[in-house]
């Protein structure tokens, strides 16, 4: 899968992307919505799924999932933070999951195989 991967932390960004590459996705990252919003506008939606971190400086996490959701309806969305506990976000646009930091690699395949369906698991 083509995953576009939005996180303020250059350091969890890094390490989340090697554990997506890992497990077989082909990852672009971004340090902010705004240049995440960018990039799906340049690659025309071109992604099976997008993943942002929730506590994020300017456009927060359900923010920018907005954003990107009228501009590619009905893309996949994961949230995943630590700063926050799941019940407590509650304006994130529907069908989006949220994963608690820190997550293991086969915590992170499960949660995107049930936010992307069977795609997800075709990485491998």
């Amino acid at each position: 899968m083509r995953i576009l991967l939005v996180d303020d932390h250059a350091e969890v960004r890094t390490t989340t992307a090697a554990v997506l590459e890992d497990i077989g996705h082909e990852v672009v990252q971004a340090p902010d919505g705004t240049e995440a919003l960018n990039r799906m506008r340049e690659q025309d939606c071109n992604y099976d799924v997008v993943i942002s971190d929730y506590a994020m400086p300017h456009l927060s996490g359900t923010e920018f999932l907005r954003s990107a959701r009228e501009l590619c309806p009905g893309v996949p969305a994961l949230i995943i933070t630590g700063y926050a506990e799941a019940d407590t976000i509650k304006d994130r646009p529907e069908g989006v999951e949220i994963l608690l930091k820190p997550f293991t690699a086969n915590k992170l395949e499960s949660v995107l195989s049930r936010v992307c369906g069977p795609q997800a698991a075709a990485a491998e």
